[in-house]
């Protein structure tokens, strides 16, 4: 069965919606019931959430260009409704590629922000709280405070030391030039466990239900990241 939707090949990579991500479509619909925005507003929530996940797209564009200059191949990007995955041939060994590849993803968000924040700045946007009200999204300048938002989001969260998230790969990297690549995982990985929970607690008493969907993402990937690690140390010491 597959369980992929291609939308195109960029670059040489392809990319695919896996069939969850098709969720989306009733967080629109819950959201546009929750706050009963008109039509016009629902249009505008929807264009929000392409430009944010094409904000995704971008930010794995980010990891699979860096990871193509360091002459490691990406199979494809998968999109969920949790994100994007830049699914690579393989994780360099060397600390200090994986940390380029690793903050190459943040850096397209931050360059985007960036160029909002500056285009903000020349339309006299003088007020730069984030969006509280979906009616008000209809007005130019809110939409595109929404947009610098969503990248300014999306930079600062992926840089949480949160294994396997990009922070928690650059963790992994540092402790790498000091110990041992799985002991260094397990380090990392643990941490984004215990990060996650917290993710998992707060999310739960600030209702942000997307936080637990992610932290029991954070939970599950750090396990298997463990995992692959003991086995590759095993492999490699039967293989000496």
């Amino acid at each position: 069965m597959n369980t992929t939707l291609s939308i195109g090949t960029y670059f040489g990579i392809p990319v695919k919606l896996h069939w969850t991500f098709f969720f989306i479509l009733f967080l629109i619909v819950f959201i546009a019931t929750s706050y009963q925005l008109n039509g016009s507003e629902i249009l505008m929530f929807s264009t929000s959430v392409l430009i944010l996940f094409f904000s995704v797209v971008l930010h794995e564009f980010g990891h699979a260009l860096m990871a193509r200059k360091c002459n490691i191949k990406t199979h494809d990007i998968l999109l969920s409704p949790i994100g994007g995955l830049a699914r690579l041939e393989r994780i360099p060994k060397n600390p200090k590629l994986e940390i380029k590849i690793a903050l190459a993803g943040p850096f397209v968000n931050a360059v985007i922000a960036s160029i909002l924040f500056m285009v903000l700045l020349i339309l006299k946007c003088d007020d730069f709280t984030p969006l509280d009200d979906f009616s008000r999204i209809q007005d130019p300048m809110e939409f595109l405070k929404m947009i610098f938002f969503l990248n300014l989001v999306l930079f600062i969260f992926n840089l949480i030391p949160a294994f396997p998230m990009d922070g928690g790969r650059v963790l992994r990297a540092v402790l790498a030039f000091k110990m041992d690549y799985t002991r260094a995982t397990i380090f990392a990985a643990n941490l984004g466990k215990v990060l996650a929970v917290g993710f998992l607690i707060y999310g739960f008493f600030s209702k942000l239900m997307s936080l637990p969907v992610i932290s029991i993402f954070i939970l599950m990937m750090a396990d298997k990241e463990i995992k692959m690690a003991k086995d590759a140390k095993i492999k490699s010491g039967i293989n000496k």
